[in-house]
C-alpha cells in the first residue's frame, strides 16, 4: 500500500521511486522539490504543482523547475473581477471568497464572513482550487495567519491597498505549508 508521502530522484532518464497519495518530495539537480496533484471526487485532476522546498545542487540529477498547472483550465477572469469588485465595496474590511470545482466547472463561492479592518473569519468552502482574500487599506502580503491558514493545497491570492487608485497584489502556491510566488495573470484566463 502507498504511503502518504512518496520519495522520488530525478534522473536524467525521468523521475524514478514511489508516488505518495498525497504529495512527493523529488530529489533534483537544483534541489529538493515537493510536487503533489489535487483531485476532485471521481478523481478529476484540478491542480497540479511542483514548489522547490531546498535549493542545493546535487550532482548528476536533472534539474527540475517550480510550476502550477490547472488541468481542467484556468479559472476566468471574470472570477477575479468578481471578487475585485466585491472587496473594492467593502474596502475598510477583509474580505473573502474561493474559487471552486463544481457540477464540471469553476464558480465563486462567498461564504458567510465577519471582516475587520485586519481579519476575516468564514468557514472554509470544499472543492477550493483558488482562495482569495483581501487587506482592506493594508498593503497585499501572507501574513503568519494567512501561513497558519495555508497548509494544504491551493492556490491563494491577496489584493491589498483598495483605498488607492492602483490595488496590490500577491499570489502563491500552497503544497502542504511550501509555498511558491506565482502570478495572478497565470492563474486566471
Amino acid at each position: 500500500m502507498k504511503g502518504i508521502v512518496g520519495y522520488q530522484v530525478n534522473h536524467r532518464d525521468g523521475v524514478l521511486g514511489e508516488s505518495g497519495q498525497a504529495y512527493d518530495y523529488i530529489m533534483a539537480g537544483n534541489g529538493l522539490f515537493v510536487r503533489a496533484e489535487k483531485l476532485a471526487p471521481g478523481g478529476l485532476a484540478l491542480l497540479r504543482a511542483t514548489v522547490q522546498v531546498a535549493e542545493a545542487p546535487v550532482r548528476e540529477l536533472a534539474p527540475l523547475a517550480p510550476a502550477v498547472e490547472f488541468p481542467q483550465g484556468k479559472p476566468l477572469e471574470l472570477h477575479w473581477h468578481a471578487f475585485l469588485a466585491l472587496a473594492k465595496q467593502r474596502p475598510s474590511v477583509e474580505v473573502y471568497a474561493a474559487v471552486v470545482w463544481r457540477d464540471g466547472a469553476y464558480h465563486l463561492a462567498v461564504p458567510e464572513q465577519e471582516g475587520t479592518g485586519a481579519h476575516v473569519e468564514y468557514q472554509a468552502v470544499a472543492d477550493t482550487v483558488v482562495d482569495m482574500h483581501s487587506h482592506g487599506h493594508m498593503g497585499a502580503w501572507f501574513s503568519t495567519t494567512d501561513d497558519a491558514d495555508d497548509t494544504g493545497f491551493k492556490v491563494s491570492v491577496v489584493l491589498g491597498r483598495l483605498d488607492m487608485l492602483t490595488y496590490e497584489v500577491e499570489a502563491r502556491v500552497s503544497v502542504y505549508g511550501y509555498h511558491d510566488r506565482v502570478y495572478v495573470g497565470d492563474i486566471f484566463r
